[in-house]
């Protein structure tokens, strides 16, 4: 079932609708940053393995089931939520975490999803 607000927005020109969506994509990891670095003080880069994780997980249901784009959304949203928590749980479980040592980490998840991405054959095919 399509809400009548989202059929109207299909009439846009493309052009309109990708600088709309890199405008939304930029906004929201700014503020992301901005919520973590901002206002707790920790610097992260494991942003890009959250992103990423939601960008394929998207893709995959797209392509592999057959879904709608805007069903696949949330579904990646709370897949990389997920992630999300259980490396705060990893990360956050050390007492004296200090802020080179949260970069370290989230940098080492960065790195680790962007293996398992890379050598696991069902994620895209290999």
């Amino acid at each position: 079932m399509m809400l009548p607000e989202l059929k109207d927005t299909l009439d846009y020109p493309r052009f309109l609708l990708t600088f709309l969506y890199f405008v939304f994509f930029w906004v929201s990891l700014a503020t992301s940053w901005n919520i973590l670095t901002g206002y707790s003080g920790y610097f992260s880069f494991g942003h890009g393995a959250f992103y990423g994780i939601g960008v394929y997980t998207t893709a995959n249901i797209v392509t592999k089931l057959g879904a709608s784009f805007l069903v696949t959304l949330p579904l990646a949203g709370v897949l990389a939520a997920l992630v999300g928590l259980l490396v705060g749980l990893v990360v956050f479980r050390l007492r004296q975490l200090r802020g080179e040592l949260f970069a370290l980490l989230t940098l080492a998840v960065d790195f680790v999803v962007a293996s398992v991405v890379r050598n696991v054959d069902f994620i895209d095919g290999g």
